[in-house]
């Protein structure tokens, strides 16, 4: 499934079948430039975002990591999205583990 995000709301786009562990989406002409969230296990509620700026969008993930995996053939805003997201990765998970052990230090035994 396909939807775009717009703050909070999510609008359904278009929706598709995994073949041979592929899928192919096609986004309506009319379609608003913006992040847009590709759910590819809808049993699992697993998805990633993408940023749909009126250009193709080809992308191969593996589909246990598509944070850490996702390579963008096209699309220089996903690309650039891509590399970011990479980029603070690391650090927040440094800020996660804190907010953790705060909390943790913080709850009566």
């Amino acid at each position: 499934m396909f939807q775009k995000l717009k703050g909070e709301k999510k609008k359904y786009v278009a929706n598709t079948t995994v073949e041979n562990e592929e899928f192919n989406f096609v986004i309506p002409e009319n379609s608003e430039s913006g992040m847009y969230r590709l759910f590819y296990d809808n049993e699992n509620g697993r998805y990633f975002d993408v940023i749909y700026n009126q250009e193709a969008i080809d992308v191969t993930f593996d589909a246990s990591s598509p944070e850490k995996s996702a390579v963008f053939a096209i699309s220089e805003e996903n690309k650039l999205y891509q590399s970011y997201l990479n980029s603070i990765e690391s650090q927040q998970l440094k800020l996660d583990s804190i907010q953790i052990f705060n909390v943790n230090s913080t709850t009566p035994a």
